[in-house]
């Protein structure tokens, strides 16, 4: 990635990846200073993904839209690129 941010808030968010039998916790302060905090090292459900963003100008969370990426994923395709 760029190193672009696309918002000045907060993001949480949780993933669980029986792939590697991990559950952790994504934290993003200013969505510049990034903790992966791991809680579980045996987890061994679902593929899981949830996230929600604080915006910092109107003090709301909202849920964010996640898209789990499969094993032909190619991040290309939804990066955006500066002209």
């Amino acid at each position: 990635m760029s190193g672009e941010r696309w918002t000045d808030g907060h993001v949480l968010a949780i993933d669980g990846r029986p792939s590697d039998s991990t559950f952790e916790v994504n934290v993003a302060l200013f969505n510049s200073i990034p903790y992966r905090i791991p809680m579980c090292r045996c987890y061994m459900g679902h593929r899981y993904a949830r996230g929600h963003h604080f915006n910092m100008e109107t003090r709301e969370a909202t849920e964010m839209q996640v898209a789990i990426a499969g094993p032909d994923f190619d991040p290309s395709t939804i990066l955006k690129t500066r002209s």
